[in-house]
This record gives structure tokens, C-alpha cells and sequence, in this order.
């Protein structure tokens, strides 16, 4: 037998050259992976826009009573400064 460098110990199994297979299976299990990270930026994608679109409409919601309110308020004033004068 070898001694030495060559020499190597029993049971160790000699790498075959990768094979198109072998590149095959690696670039799937890419793919793979990559397909899964584009599905989730996607999903959050999608949450961030629905949080956005339902703040929009509460904040357009609230805007109309505030708006109302102030009308109100204007309305209030308006008739308290008009009782003073009839005094």
C-alpha cells in the first residue's frame, strides 16, 4: 500500500466530477429558495399596501367629522355673538 500524502484511509470515498444533474438539483434547490423569498416580499408587499389604503380611508372618515364639528362649532359661535348684539 501507500505511505504518506497518497496514502488515504480506509473507507474514505474518491468526489465523482459534478454532473449536469448534480448543477441541475443545485440550481433547483435555488429556485427553490428564491421563489419562497419572492412569495413573501410579495405577501408584505401586499399587507403594507392594504395598512396604507385602510389608514387613508379612516383618516378621510375622520376628516369629514372633524370638518363637521368645526362647522358646528362656527355655527355656535355665530349664534352666541348674534344673542349678545340683541341683548
Amino acid at each position: 500500500g501507500l505511505k504518506g500524502p497518497a496514502a488515504k484511509p480506509m473507507g474514505a470515498e474518491v468526489e465523482a466530477p459534478l454532473t449536469h444533474q448534480d448543477y441541475l438539483l443545485k440550481e433547483m434547490m435555488w429556485m427553490s429558495a428564491d421563489f419562497e423569498n419572492e412569495r413573501k416580499r410579495h405577501h408584505l408587499g401586499a399587507k403594507k399596501t392594504g395598512r396604507k389604503v385602510l389608514n387613508h380611508w379612516r383618516a378621510s372618515e375622520s376628516k369629514g367629522a372633524r370638518e363637521a364639528k368645526e362647522r358646528d362649532q362656527l355655527v355656535r359661535k355665530t349664534a352666541n355673538r348674534l344673542a349678545r348684539e340683541v341683548k
